[in-house]
C-alpha cells in the first residue's frame, strides 16, 4: 500500500535545545538491537499477533524508533504497519519501514491516506507510553487523530505512565499525568469506551521482565483497550 501523510504543514519537532512539553529529543532514538527499549517491543508484537488474528492494518502513534512495527513485520510480513513520531531523525532508524514512517506531530492533525486519497482506517491504533507527553489542551486533536483513523470495528491499545518527572531537566516531560479513573472519564467525554478486557492480563505469560510488575513498566503504567462507541462525535 502506498500511503503519504497530507497535513503538509506538520513536520514534527525541529531539533531544539528549547525544553518542550512532553518532548525530549533522544527519546526516540534507539536505534541499538539489542538494548531492553528495542527489545521490550517483541512480547507486544506477539501479544497483537495472538490476540488480533484478523487485523490488516497497524498505525502506531508515537512510535518512536519503530521497534514494534520492526517485530510485527517480523511476525507476519503482509501486515501494514504504520508509524508516527515527531522526532524527525527517527526517520534514520533501522526499525522503520521509511515508505510507511511519517514525521508528525501527534497533537496536530495530520491525515494519512492511501494511494486513491481515501483516509486510511486501520484495524488497530497503538500508542504506548506517549499519553502522557500530550499537554491536556492538545489531548482532543490528539484523539481527533485516533477517530479520524478508524472505523466501526478498530481496536485502540495503549499505556500512559502513571509517574511524574521532578528534576530540572524532566519536569516537562510527563506534562499530562492522571489516574487510570481520570483517563477513563477523558476517553468516554471523547466518545470511546472499553474494548476489551486487558491484554497484558490475559497474555501475562507473553509479557517480558521489562513489562511486568513489579519491577517492569506496566507496574506504573495504566493500560487502555478501547474503542470508538460515538463515531458520530466529531472532535
Amino acid at each position: 500500500m502506498k500511503i503519504k501523510q497530507i497535513c503538509l504543514d506538520n513536520l514534527g519537532i525541529p531539533n531544539t535545545t528549547d525544553k518542550i512539553p512532553g518532548y525530549r529529543h533522544g527519546d526516540g532514538l534507539h536505534f541499538d538491537a539489542n538494548s531492553e527499549l528495542h527489545q521490550m517491543h517483541e512480547c507486544i508484537a506477539h501479544i497483537i499477533i495472538s490476540a488480533f488474528p484478523q487485523i490488516k492494518t497497524v498505525l502506531d502513534v508515537g512510535s518512536g524508533a519503530g521497534s514494534l512495527s520492526y517485530f510485527l513485520r517480523k511476525l507476519n510480513n503482509d501486515l501494514t504497519v504504520v508509524t508516527i513520531d515527531g522526532n524527525q531523525e527517527t526517520i534514520n532508524s533501522p526499525f522503520v519501514k521509511p515508505e510507511h514512517h511519517f514525521i508528525v506531530r501527534t497533537d496536530n492533525e495530520y491525515s494519512l491516506v492511501d494511494e486513491k486519497n481515501n483516509l486510511i482506517k486501520f484495524d488497530l491504533i497503538c500508542s504506548f507510553e506517549h499519553f502522557e507527553h500530550i499537554e491536556p489542551k492538545a489531548f482532543d486533536q490528539f484523539l481527533s487523530n485516533f477517530k479520524k483513523h478508524s472505523h466501526e470495528n478498530t481496536i485502540f491499545w495503549g499505556t500512559a505512565a502513571g509517574y511524574e518527572f521532578h528534576g530540572d531537566d524532566e519536569a516537562h516531560l510527563h506534562c499530562n499525568v492522571q489516574s487510570g479513573e481520570a483517563w477513563a472519564e477523558v476517553l468516554a467525554v471523547n466518545g470511546f469506551g472499553p474494548g476489551r478486557s486487558s491484554l497484558f492480563e490475559e497474555y501475562y505469560h507473553i509479557l517480558s521482565e521489562a513489562w511486568r510488575p513489579p519491577h517492569g513498566r506496566a507496574a506504573n503504567s495504566y493500560e487502555f483497550v478501547f474503542k470508538n462507541v460515538k463515531p458520530e462525535i466529531i472532535l
